[in-house]
């Protein structure tokens, strides 16, 4: 069952490099399941972007949820210790949940803007990939049409 699994694989994958991926085939599917594959394959739309806002909003939250529930438990830990055992202790509970409440979300803005710096700079590359591409044709295009001008000039 393993190999025919490792076969469909190799022959789906085959089929989609051959079928979906060529370049030539950018919107001349008649399908629009093949046309969003073809985008999906082609990396058209980044999701990540739009999973890592998500990822970011949550770690936030999660430091400051998680930072005052330290805290809180570490209050009760005090209530049970003074009031039923008659002890004092020093505790770092309360101070590691008041760090990780204050310095938790700064820490992941910072992971954050990093992220997010990467994949703009990949998205304003393949920009700017486009352009070039778009500017090496049009120039080409005039090169081809420039020396045939020039020649039916000397032929005057």
């Amino acid at each position: 069952m393993l190999l025919c699994g490792i076969l469909a694989t190799v022959v789906i994958t085959l089929l989609i490099w051959v079928v979906i991926m060529p370049k030539k085939r950018d919107g001349a599917f008649r399908i629009p399941l093949l046309q969003q594959l073809h985008n999906y394959f082609h990396l058209k739309k980044l999701y990540t972007v739009n999973l890592w806002k998500y990822v970011f909003v949550l770690l936030t939250v999660a430091c400051v949820v998680f930072g005052v529930v330290m805290q809180i438990s570490d209050l009760l830990l005090d209530y049970v210790y003074v009031w039923y055992l008659g002890a004092y202790r020093i505790s770092v509970f309360r101070v590691r949940g008041l760090l990780l409440a204050l310095l938790g979300p700064v820490a992941v803005r910072l992971v954050q803007e990093f992220v997010m710096a990467v994949m703009l700079s990949f998205r304003k590359m393949e920009q700017l990939d486009e352009r070039l591409k778009s500017l090496e044709e049009s120039q080409k295009e005039t090169k081809d049409l420039h020396p045939a001008h020039k020649q039916n000039s000397l032929h005057r």
